[in-house]
């Protein structure tokens, strides 16, 4: 679970720096499906109690997802709300697992 947790922590920082401007939205796709694949192994070692937690990311992931695919009719607003959004859900389950005994 700790490998787990840091490897999600790592991609929401690698999401952080992307640079649409120059990376443009596939890159802003590409750091939201590390994100997407490092949760799903994280949903792997987690228990039932923390479950809240993780739909919430996964649900925030999902409307970031969908607000950069729609870019040109959502506009930036949308992109930032669910940034905001998935920087919450998130901050939320990472506190969560800081209890965890690793090392």
């Amino acid at each position: 679970m700790c490998d787990a947790r840091d490897a999600l922590q790592s991609s929401l920082e690698g999401l952080k720096d992307v640079d649409p401007t120059a990376e443009g939205t596939g890159g802003v796709e590409d750091a939201i499906n590390g994100v997407k694949d490092d949760l799903e192994a994280l949903v792997d070692s987690v228990g039932d109690e923390l479950e809240p937690q993780v739909q919430a990311v996964q649900d925030a992931v999902d409307e970031l997802e969908a607000a950069v695919t729609n870019l040109d009719s959502g506009g930036a607003a949308k992109v930032l709300d669910a940034v905001s959004s998935l920087a919450s859900s998130a901050s939320t389950l990472v506190a969560s697992l800081e209890d965890a005994s690793c090392g």
